[in-house]
């Protein structure tokens, strides 16, 4: 007699097989989504915790570059989105919260003074979507249409890879956005 496994007893692994394939896929999937979730939710609540230390220790917001342009946005690295690309006057978080690109007084001060205390964030990445981190400071005081009725977040444009968060701080209430609010 030959050892082996019938047809019939193949067909029951398979089905036991694709019945777990089935049950597993959908968790694994929601599990995915989920990590991302909370990665961006880290991310902008840091992104944010940056920029207030940035203040606290300089007195002002990042809102200008060197030329003392005001600026409309903060991005990160990654695609901007095309709802929030048709701002020119941008700048990357890299320019004060990471490089000092102003050539800020470094800190401590022992007179008090204020002084850059950074870098404020080690290196910054794309949203797990591959999107970039933005942040619409214009609203901040300092920049150069300041308005303190006006919302500042910072945002990631989520998974359906639209920030349908309005730059002037209106947050779509049926939107994906993941949010750090700063004003």
């Amino acid at each position: 007699m030959k050892k082996g496994f019938t047809l019939i007893e193949v067909v029951i692994v398979l089905a036991i097989i694709a019945i777990l394939v089935a049950i597993i896929t959908p968790l694994v999937v929601n599990s995915l989504n989920q990590a991302k979730l909370a990665k961006a939710a880290t991310d902008v609540k840091t992104l944010g915790e940056a920029i207030v230390n940035f203040r606290k220790d300089l007195g002002f917001w990042p809102v200008k570059n060197s030329s003392n342009n005001g600026i409309d946005m903060l991005y990160g690295v990654g695609n901007i989105p095309s709802s929030w690309n048709i701002y020119s006057n941008r700048l990357s978080f890299n320019y004060h919260l990471v490089d000092n690109s102003n050539n800020y007084r470094r800190g401590p001060s022992p007179e008090g003074l204020p002084c850059w205390n950074g870098p404020y964030l080690g290196e910054i990445k794309q949203d797990p979507w591959n999107n970039s981190y933005l942040a619409n400071v214009r609203h901040l005081e300092g920049a150069s249409s300041p308005d303190y009725t006006k919302k500042v977040w910072i945002i990631s444009a989520g998974g359906n890879k639209v920030v349908d968060t309005d730059f002037n701080g209106v947050l779509n209430t049926t939107n994906d956005d993941l949010t750090f609010r700063l004003q």
